[in-house]
């Protein structure tokens, strides 16, 4: 890890039975990136301030969990059409201003 490791996460409550980032990490070790994937417990009246603090450290992806699909969105930038259909997201990819929220759920299941 360098001031060049890209950081990605996951967002929810509880992360610590959470397989994700032993998969990301290996998955990053495996093909030579220079990344880490980190489990960030967040309450829910933290969303806001976790969303704002990831987007201030320059987090470059996030996943969301249980239980705050919905409670996220009101503060990203975008949400992709399904998602908002859906009304949940469990995707953040960053963009102009914020965040872009996408559902991959649907995806996975087709």
């Amino acid at each position: 890890m360098d001031g060049k490791t890209v950081v990605c996460g996951l967002i929810g409550d509880p992360v610590e039975h959470t397989l994700s980032p032993v998969i990301h990490n290996t998955l990053a070790q495996e093909t030579g990136r220079n990344l880490v994937y980190v489990p960030f417990s967040v309450k829910a009246e933290q969303v806001e301030d976790a969303v704002r603090g990831a987007r201030a450290l320059s987090i470059r992806g996030l996943n969301v969990t249980v239980p705050h699909k919905s409670a996220v969105i009101p503060y990203l930038s975008s949400v992709e059409r399904e998602a908002a259909l859906i009304g949940a997201v469990n995707t953040l990819v960053p963009e102009e201003g914020g965040y872009r929220g996408y559902n991959t759920d649907l995806t996975g299941l087709g």
